[in-house]
């Protein structure tokens, strides 16, 4: 029996799997690509808001001395207002820059850890302040609000924001 037809099925196939093979390394290349650009999807969101005129650096820049002001007094309830000021203006960054969550926290947790360098001390921030809002009896001292404080400053440093 002569199978005529073999060389035939054989350059079919063949061609089928090089296709094949050219849109699984298109499919990698592409994944690959998609990695890569997250790493500045937060950087990059914030500046655009800013471009768009959602954000603006002058008010945000005005707050944050306001808060500054506040963080240098020795009473602890205006250290307590600074710490909140500083959480508002960041939480009105991500805000703008379309980060969805319920508060900061919910936004913070939602952006990939390979964009924030210190994203659970961010998180840990946001808990303190909430306790410090909602538990006036909580004995809490002048370092403890300083570095709440200090953990918003930074992620607003590396966001580029301040």
């Amino acid at each position: 029996m002569v199978v005529w037809w073999w060389p035939f099925a054989f350059v079919f196939f063949k061609n089928m799997f090089i296709l094949l093979d050219l849109i699984i390394i298109l499919g990698i290349v592409m994944v690959i690509g998609r990695y890569r650009r997250i790493g500045g999807d937060i950087y990059d969101a914030i500046e655009d808001a800013m471009k768009s005129g959602k954000l603006s650096k002058g008010r945000m820049q005005r707050k944050w001395e306001e808060a500054q002001e506040l963080m240098q007094s020795d009473d602890l309830e205006e250290n307590k207002k600074a710490a909140g000021i500083a959480e508002n203006i960041l939480d009105e960054c991500l805000r703008s820059a379309n980060f969805s969550g319920e508060n900061l926290e919910g936004r913070i947790a939602k952006i990939p850890d390979s964009q924030l360098n210190f994203k659970d001390d961010i998180i840990w921030a946001c808990r303190m302040k909430a306790r410090l809002e909602n538990e006036p009896e909580m004995e809490t001292d002048k370092e403890e609000v300083e570095r709440v404080f200090y953990i918003f400053e930074r992620a607003m440093k590396e966001m580029n924001i301040l």
